[in-house]
């Protein structure tokens, strides 16, 4: 009988050991899936930082190569204004070496060439000849013209006697 009892006693620790052994394999296998689903949750973590990463990457380098566009064409149309502006102070130059003697000989032809007859409106006369004319501004005298212009200069003396 105390080989029954024993056997009983021994049965019965055998099928609580068993139910903790079962136990024990359930919490086991419930800490291997929130393991596994916690190594689930941070690799796709990882994969969503790498997609964040690599669109802030992408788009940085996009705006990095409109700035590297915009200053080469800031640097090519640079170049295009200096060269326009060079070859326009050529021509300029160009210009001025093929007009400057005309110039001249136009200026000392005007000035070898005065009329020094005596305008009718200093005479006193004016009121006959200009009657139809109108008055002419100073300005227009200074402008560029073909038309020959007479200018008289009359002296006087300031200086009481």
């Amino acid at each position: 009988s105390t080989q029954s009892t024993w056997d009983y006693s021994f049965r019965k620790m055998d099928s609580h050991v068993q139910k903790l052994v079962k136990a024990e394999a359930k919490a086991n296998e419930i800490v291997e899936k929130a393991k596994q689903e916690k190594i689930n949750r941070i690799k796709n973590a990882q994969f969503e930082a790498k997609k964040e990463i690599e669109k802030h990457r992408e788009a940085e380098e996009k705006n990095f190569q409109d700035f590297v566009d915009r200053e080469r064409a800031n640097r090519n149309e640079l170049q295009e204004m200096e060269t326009t502006t060079q070859k326009e102070i050529e021509d300029i130059m160009k210009q001025y070496q093929d007009n400057k003697d005309k110039v001249l000989q136009l200026l000392l032809d005007n000035i070898k060439n005065v009329d020094l007859e005596i305008p009718m409106v200093v005479k006193g006369k004016f009121e006959q000849k200009f009657i139809h004319l109108y008055p002419v501004s100073y300005t227009h005298l200074t402008l560029p013209t073909k038309a020959q212009v007479q200018i008289s200069v009359v002296a006087v003396s300031l200086k009481k006697k």
